[in-house]
């Protein structure tokens, strides 16, 4: 637990802030991005400040889909 509250990792490549954990072993900062298959590769649609392009909801069918 020492180690872990003592971890701080600035860089990395997932959005958010830096890796840290707070006295019960949570990552204080964990971020979380949505992600939809554009184009066939995963680009991230939220949150919009980290965002590649603008969601599609609701999805449309398959037969509509490009």
């Amino acid at each position: 637990m020492e180690a872990l509250r003592a971890t701080s990792i600035a860089q990395r490549v997932m959005i958010g802030g830096p890796i840290r954990f707070d006295e019960k072993g949570q990552n204080v900062d964990n971020r979380l991005a949505s992600l939809q298959i554009r184009d066939g590769r995963p680009t991230v649609v939220l949150p919009a400040a980290n965002a590649e392009a603008k969601p599609v909801f609701p999805m449309p069918g398959w037969s509509q889909r490009t």
